[in-house]
């Protein structure tokens, strides 16, 4: 149903607004400062903002006062979408399709033949018989199926959905927006030799053929640096889209790594290698690239979809438990 206000609302004003001023390139700072209470003791905030439309070269301003930081930021950027959507800045918010689980064919997830008959000659010598396939049909799948659908109809989606459209030409993930960054991209010209070397083959076909893999090694051999780079060289040589995401329990470990791989590539920070945490970015190339960055920050994105992203690797998996 249309409100006639952008049909925002208190839980997606926040990250609407954001995406919106990062298309824009405008700052999305909200300033908050604490005011005394009109008769009373208690302490109030005001969170206030100030940007500029530059489509419509005229500046849009809003404050909020209220007795927490959050409810102050978060009323403010109801306001502040409601105010752009009136004067045309910004598109109303489309309420996506509910995410249902007949709609979309379970992932497929598989195990090796030899594996496969090693297992059933254990349980036959064991005399174990495996029960019976239990088909679950209340399980809800994590993305919503979609075809060619514009990213910007994206943004948002209803229940446990998240947002996806498959790498494309005329949109950058990192950036969210519609404003590529296009550069030639070239495989490396000579690999590490590391013990995932001897593996290559074995992971990129597990990955080609998997939804969901699970790489375990010793440490230092390759996992984090080899493996993101085996599956960014395998895109570029087939001349295919590929945008991965690398996920680092440290913040100083997403930078250091991504200045080594781009290193490695004899390349500048920036081309096809970047990364992302907090206060701190460098976003590679918008397609055929790879990017370093904290959970936290794959979870930030969460908030607009997972538009653009091919690839995520989870490394340290063992922090997320």
């Amino acid at each position: 149903m249309d409100d006639g206000m952008g049909n925002f609302t208190m839980m997606i004003a926040r990250s609407h607004l954001n995406m919106t001023l990062q298309k824009m390139r405008q700052p999305t700072n909200i300033n908050v400062q604490p005011v005394a209470g009109r008769g009373t003791a208690q302490q109030m905030f005001k969170a206030s903002m100030r940007i500029f439309v530059p489509n419509l070269r005229q500046y849009v301003d809003e404050h909020y006062i209220a007795s927490s930081k959050k409810e102050a930021t978060n009323q403010l950027a109801l306001l502040m979408c409601q105010k752009m959507f009136a004067i045309g800045a910004m598109k109303p918010y489309k309420r996506a399709a509910k995410c249902v689980a007949d709609k979309m064919e379970p992932p497929p997830v598989g195990i090796p033949p030899e594996l496969k008959s090693a297992i059933g000659d254990l349980l036959t010598e064991m005399e174990i018989t495996p029960p019976e396939q239990q088909q679950d049909d209340e399980s809800t799948p994590l993305f919503l199926p979609v075809d060619d659908a514009a990213p910007d109809q994206l943004e948002q989606q209803d229940g446990d959905c998240l947002g996806w459209t498959p790498p494309s030409d005329n949109f950058c993930p990192w950036r969210m927006s519609d404003q590529v960054v296009h550069a030639e991209a070239y495989p490396r010209a000579e690999e590490a030799k590391l013990p995932t070397l001897e593996y290559k083959e074995r992971i990129l076909r597990a990955v080609n053929d998997n939804s969901i893999v699970l790489v375990t090694g010793q440490t230092g051999c390759g996992k984090t640096t080899q493996v993101p780079q085996y599956i960014l060289d395998d895109a570029i040589k087939n001349n295919q889209f590929c945008n991965v995401v690398v996920t680092q329990p440290r913040r100083i470990a997403a930078v250091s790594l991504a200045a080594r791989v781009a290193a490695e590539r004899n390349e500048e920070l920036g081309e096809s290698i970047g990364h992302s945490v907090r206060f701190d970015s460098v976003f590679p190339r918008s397609n055929q690239s790879l990017i370093f960055c904290t959970a936290g920050v794959l979870l930030k994105k969460f908030d607009g979809g997972l538009n653009g992203i091919s690839h995520i690797i989870l490394d340290e998996v063992r922090f997320f438990f």
